[in-house]
């Protein structure tokens, strides 16, 4: 029997800190601080392990980052843009 496919979206480093940009200027519920910021690893990318619909305008999203100088992700909300969300690259495994 064949395994589904599954996908999950992602964002670099600078993308993410362009997401969390948006989310304080828009006052969004999810945001990270300027500290959450300053320990991701510049040439990281972040997976989107969960997400859902906030509300009309928003998908609310956790995703496992990764960190400068660890193997170990840290879990961090976000509050975005659902067209922004649905432009986040994503990636196969099976």
């Amino acid at each position: 029997m064949k395994l589904k496919t599954r996908t999950a979206r992602y964002a670099d480093t600078h993308t993410f800190r362009r997401l969390n940009a948006d989310a304080v200027d828009n006052q969004r519920n999810r945001a990270i601080t300027d500290k959450g910021e300053s320990i991701l690893d510049p040439d990281g990318f972040h997976v989107v392990a969960f997400s859902m619909f906030h509300n009309e305008d928003e998908m609310r999203c956790q995703f496992l980052c990764k960190v400068t100088d660890s193997m170990e992700p840290v879990e961090l909300w976000l509050d975005m843009d659902i067209d922004e969300y649905f432009e986040l690259p994503k990636v196969a495994a099976e």
